[in-house]
């Protein structure tokens, strides 16, 4: 028969087998911060990249709309000089009234513009990458349905 090896036989009084918690529990917590700093950045990232596109949408809404406004302010005070006939009581009110409801009309789109363009300032600053994929996907429906009505009125055919 093949012999057995022998096996070496250990002492377990001879060994020392002291564990340091303190250095095992400070490994532990830095091995912890290590790993939440990595998905730290990892969203930080995502945030980031999904808060400048919708800032960039939530930035180009209030350019186009202050445009607008001013266009619309110009056009009102041309049509108020050169189109509208000033001759008759009833032109008159008419004429202030229709003017009166379009100026309303601009400063109240103006100053939506004004809070689209703080909210594109808090979006930038967001950390909560649900917060700004929620916002995401809101902005890509409103699109969406924007779209669909096009083509429902538009028709296909």
């Amino acid at each position: 028969m093949a012999k057995k090896k022998d096996k070496q036989q250990v002492n377990i009084q001879e060994l020392n087998l002291e564990i340091d918690y303190k250095k095992l529990a400070q490994a532990i917590v830095e091995a912890q911060n290590d790993a939440e700093k990595q998905q730290t950045e990892r969203k930080s990232f995502v945030s980031n990249s999904f808060a400048f596109w919708i800032s960039l949408f939530f930035r180009f809404v209030p350019i186009f709309g202050i445009a607008v406004c001013i266009i619309g302010f110009i056009t009102i005070i041309q049509y108020a000089i050169n189109t509208a006939v000033w001759t008759s009581a009833n032109n008159v009110v008419a004429n202030i009234f229709a003017l009166g409801i379009v100026g309303l009309f601009l400063i109240a789109f103006g100053a939506y513009c004004i809070i689209m363009w703080r909210a594109a300032k808090e979006i930038e600053q967001e950390k909560d990458k649900n917060f700004i994929v929620a916002v995401f996907s809101g902005i890509v429906s409103f699109a969406a349905l924007i779209v669909a009505l096009v083509a429902l009125f538009k028709g296909v055919g």
